[in-house]
């Protein structure tokens, strides 16, 4: 599909060229050459635009197989590596009416490092430091917000904790994703009447779809009532 589009397939070959890790959690330079990369990008925007636009219905219906939607944005597949585990993606963001502000508001981190590159718009990111106080709990004790314009890029870690927020309308994305090195993320519920920077919440485990495989199966093999006869 990527070829279809290729300005991506283009991108996504320089990336792929890049020594090691294309992304931030495991490489040295802390993403700095993805960001590079990615920022060379943003002066192709109206090239990308004119190939979705001629983008052929099977090219689209590829596309389609791995998007999705979540509560705060679409998430467009463009290209996923077959032996990189790099994934490259466009994230349309949603108007401020249709997001569930509590969701949008909790610090979270990821299963996988990745570098953004704001395209359109532009949102309020702030970056967390989140301190475990027990098993279940943690606390926040440093808060970086940054308004991201479009040309800004950011390179986050699976360790890194941050939220999006305030994004403009037509708010889009590209994110260049690493292979997932967890099977979970993790987000952290507080209370909105402490400062941020001082509060403390429980920290709850979000697994995708595909790392449930084995626990539908168990579900499945489980004897259920049968039908009264």
């Amino acid at each position: 599909m990527a070829q279809a589009l290729p300005e991506v397939y283009e991108l996504a070959q320089a990336l792929e060229r890049l020594p090691g890790p294309r992304g931030a959690s495991a490489s040295d330079d802390g993403g700095e050459h993805v960001r590079a990369v990615l920022a060379g990008f943003h002066c192709r925007l109206e090239a990308l635009r004119r190939s979705l636009n001629r983008l052929p219905r099977a090219a689209f219906d590829s596309m389609l197989v791995n998007s999705r939607e979540t509560p705060t944005h679409f998430k467009w597949n463009l290209y996923r590596g077959p032996r990189s585990g790099l994934t490259l993606w466009l994230h349309e963001y949603k108007p401020p009416d249709l997001v569930d502000a509590a969701y949008v508001e909790a610090p979270h981190n990821h299963r996988y490092g990745f570098t953004s590159l704001i395209l359109t718009g532009g949102y309020l990111h702030t970056r967390f430091l989140v301190d475990p106080v027990g098993q279940d709990r943690a606390r926040v004790t440093d808060v970086r917000p940054e308004f991201l314009a479009p040309g800004a890029t950011y390179t986050l870690t699976p360790d890194d904790w941050h939220n999006v927020t305030r994004a403009r309308e037509g708010t889009v994305t590209l994110i260049a994703q690493e292979r997932p090195t967890r099977a979970y993320s993790t987000s952290l519920s507080t209370s909105p009447d402490a400062p941020l920077g001082t509060r403390t919440g429980t920290l709850r485990y979000h697994y995708p779809v595909e790392a449930r495989w084995r626990t539908l199966r168990s579900v499945l093999g489980r004897p259920h009532e049968r039908k009264s006869q």
